[in-house]
């Protein structure tokens, strides 16, 4: 038993002594083993190929922002500046812009339910119109092709446009408005182009018969107003 320890050290090395230094103590020759070179830090950096659909390539096309302050010397002496009067009207200004805000995020909301109430009467009367006209004429299959038609050219035209113009503008918004807040940057989630074609998919989706209604889009809404009124400017219609 003690001539396998004996073995094993001699190959293994023990108490920091290496095999080619304990192979010459028992007389024999000692062969060192080249050196291993690693080659820099910026060559070792492995790359992988991503399966497209997975959640790394969505995380690839959107940069995030870090909303932590960074308490430094510079803020601090701002801090210190910073008066009374400051604070006061620094806060008045944050009251009266959440104000404008929820009034033009309201105006929106009326005009979103007053386009939608006068494209359904328009609907519902000429499918009114051909139904009262086919009882009569044994020709009720008509009024239903053109509720279908009607239906059908609503959607197709919210489709288009949010397909074709402004993409982003799917789905109800709230969880990229989710994403904003948290520091993605989405391109274009705030545009006024976003708004318009957000605020006419929604008419288009409602007249067209669709399950869906406003209030998931009216959040992405507000969220577009909001951007816009807080920078003071506008990407879409370029203003400042």
């Amino acid at each position: 038993m003690w001539s396998f320890f004996r073995s094993r050290i001699r190959y293994v090395g023990l108490g920091g002594v290496d095999s080619s230094s304990q192979a010459s103590i028992h007389g024999e020759p000692s062969e060192t083993p080249d050196p291993i070179i690693l080659p820099p830090k910026e060559s070792r950096i492995t790359t992988r190929t991503v399966v497209t659909g997975t959640r790394d390539v969505l995380s690839a096309k959107y940069e995030s922002l870090d909303y932590d302050i960074c308490e430094n010397k510079v803020l601090l002496e701002e801090v210190r500046a910073s008066t009374n009067n400051f604070h006061v009207r620094k806060l008045v200004s944050r009251w009266l812009i959440f104000l404008v805000i929820g009034i033009l995020t309201a105006m929106v909301g009326v005009i979103i339910d007053i386009a939608i109430d006068k494209l359904g009467i328009i609907k519902y009367g000429i499918i009114k119109e051909a139904l009262d006209k086919c009882v009569t004429e044994d020709c009720l299959y008509e009024p239903y092709l053109i509720w279908m038609g009607l239906n059908m050219g609503f959607i197709l035209i919210g489709s288009f446009m949010v397909a074709y113009i402004e993409p982003v503008a799917a789905g109800s918004g709230i969880p990229q408005v989710k994403c904003y807040l948290n520091g993605v940057k989405i391109p274009r989630l705030v545009r006024l182009k976003t708004l318009f074609v957000k605020a006419a998919g929604v008419v288009c989706t409602v007249v067209g018969g669709l399950t869906a209604g406003k209030e998931g889009p009216m959040i992405h809404t507000g969220a577009v107003i909001a951007a816009g009124i807080s920078q003071g400017k506008s990407t879409s219609i370029r203003t400042d």
